[in-house]
């Protein structure tokens, strides 16, 4: 009769404002409002619309849950990726500037110390060529001045000697003159002998200087050949220094053009690579409010939409008893969500 459907829908609309404010329904809460507002409403339509609806929004949010795991799962391997690229092109480019640091100090030092190297060689080839011109120099006058003295022995040597057995013509000699000028004749002259003792004075003098010219001669023979061979070992020494490290600098050069070149392939990469990071960070920010900050979780929708869902199909149990549709199956299965 009208009454017992009139209590029935009621019950129904009690039920599903009871569920609307346990589940905070937003769809179930419209739906009460308007069978109160619409007596006459087919309640038991509006119900099963409203669980079609739920039904096809859990199958689209399925779909769309599925379409963010796989762009999110995408957005999140490819921002890994870019990191691991970002952090190892970092590395790269740490390690590249500090060799390229390494390199310019060696650089600089081996620049430095084949410049001092040289200068120290064009120093000493100075020195070595101003000392040479002294020795010449000294071993000239030696030898000239020994060359001297070696005549004027020979000639004092065989004056005295002449003199002695008074064999000399004195006027014929530098004695003879010396003696004519202080006056004395050539008859006095014929018995002279010479001032033997003096003269031996004179040649040991004259040989002592002879020897002091033989000595030095001796003397700057020697430093001249030691100088010499000394300045060889030098010169040969710095020549190789100078070498190996011009051959050393030259292979830095090289080192420190490739490092340079390959620390800015590094940072274009490494531009290049946060360019892409930011890129997938900002993708996966742009599917954050579709995906991830909606409120709840995938799991909390699913779980409210069921017990939303299970609400109004309880709801079709009691209006099916005003119907008298509900089969014996049903009947039980309406028993159990009662």
């Amino acid at each position: 009769d009208l009454h017992s459907k009139v209590e029935l829908r009621n019950r129904a609309i009690t039920m599903l404002i009871g569920a609307s404010k346990a589940l905070q329904s937003g769809p179930i809460a419209l739906l009460t409002m308007r069978m109160a507002k619409d007596p006459f409403a087919k309640v038991k339509g509006l119900i099963q619309s409203l669980i079609e609806r739920l039904l096809k929004e859990a199958a689209d949010e399925a779909t769309h849950k599925g379409w963010c795991d796989t762009e999110i799962g995408k957005a999140e391997k490819d921002r890994e990726y870019r990191q691991k690229d970002v952090e190892t092109l970092n590395a790269e480019i740490a390690e590249a500037e500090a060799l390229k640091a390494k390199l310019e100090e060696e650089k600089e030092t081996l620049t430095e110390e084949i410049l001092q190297l040289e200068n120290d060689l064009n120093e000493a080839t100075a020195v070595r060529n101003e000392d040479k011109a002294n020795n010449k120099k000294t071993l000239t006058d030696a030898k000239e001045g020994k060359e001297a003295l070696e005549q004027a022995l020979t000639i004092l040597k065989d004056f005295y000697r002449k003199a002695g057995r008074n064999k000399v013509l004195l006027e014929a000699s530098p004695v003879g003159e010396d003696m004519a000028a202080e006056g004395v004749d050539g008859a006095q002259a014929g018995a002279y002998k010479g001032n033997q003792a003096a003269g031996a004075g004179i040649i040991a003098m004259l040989e002592t200087i002879h020897s002091d010219f033989a000595r030095t001669l001796k003397d700057t023979e020697a430093a001249e050949y030691k100088a010499s061979r000394d300045f060889a070992a030098f010169s040969q020494e710095t020549k190789a220094s100078i070498s190996s490290k011009s051959t050393g600098l030259k292979n830095t050069e090289h080192e420190l053009e490739r490092t340079s070149s390959d620390l800015v392939a590094a940072l274009n990469d490494l531009k290049d690579n946060q360019e892409l990071l930011d890129k997938s960070l900002e993708t996966l920010e742009k599917l954050r409010p579709a995906c991830v900050d909606t409120g709840m979780t995938y799991e909390e929708r699913v779980a409210r939409r069921e017990a939303e869902i299970e609400a109004l199909k309880k709801a079709v149990c009691v209006l099916d008893e005003e119907d008298g549709e509900i089969a014996e199956i049903g009947r039980a299965s309406c028993r159990e969500r009662v």
